[in-house]
């Protein structure tokens, strides 16, 4: 009996990879944050525009946004996002999402911590209903000289939906991005990441493993 279990169990990681769609994809991006002041704290402005290419759509993100920063450490931001996505086959599909969010950053020698938390308010041209999401997004970069001109970087952020939409959001596990690069900074000003993001989406009707070539420009100003 023992032995015809053996290759039961030894099938179970072939079906479940079997259920899982593969795709390449590129995506590119820049954000960008502005202190409204000279020193740097209190008001500041936020935009980050996103190019995404899969191989079933094209996602453009258009996500402007103000906020609030207590000191170097800690800030506050809300805003509102647009995001349509063009299929290859099909109509074009538009999502316009509220978001609010909290920002920490920690460093220590050589390594530097972030952690954002943000809740996004959701509606969808093809639905009625509002999906509420929690994303939680976490970040170690190293630098590997003495001047953190160039380093190395990790970073995963989790996706929860908190309610289920008639328009596909799921509750639960939504997905997560787990991404491994190097970055490079001209300045203080300018950063550059470039590296591979493995995308992993999760839905009732089969998942969807994506590899990203992901390349993010960031300017702080």
């Amino acid at each position: 009996m023992a032995r015809m279990l053996v290759p039961l169990f030894a099938l179970l990681p072939l079906t479940a990879w079997a259920q899982t769609t593969q795709d390449i994809q590129v995506w590119t991006s820049v954000a960008g944050t502005a202190a409204l002041n000279e020193e740097h704290t209190g008001p500041s402005a936020w935009l980050d525009v996103h190019l995404r290419r899969s191989g079933a759509n094209t996602v453009h993100i258009f996500r402007p946004g103000l906020g609030w920063r207590l000191g170097d450490a800690v800030s506050v931001w809300a805003g509102y996002g647009w995001i349509p996505t063009l299929p290859d086959q099909g109509d074009l599909q538009i999502e316009n999402r509220f978001w609010q969010q909290v920002i920490a950053k920690h460093s220590a020698s050589r390594l530097g911590f972030m952690s954002r938390t943000r809740f996004e308010q959701r509606l969808a041209d093809s639905g009625d209903d509002l999906g509420l999401r929690l994303r939680q997004f976490g970040r170690v970069g190293w630098d590997w000289r003495d001047d953190g001109r160039c380093g190395l970087v990790v970073w995963d952020e989790l996706f929860l939906g908190l309610n289920e939409t008639d328009w596909g959001a799921p509750a639960g596990l939504d997905q997560n991005r787990l991404f491994a690069g190097v970055f490079l900074k001209s300045g203080t000003r300018v950063r550059g990441e470039l590296g591979y993001l493995s995308l992993f989406v999760d839905r009732d009707g089969g998942n969807t493993l994506g590899h990203v070539l992901s390349t993010t420009v960031f300017v702080s100003l």
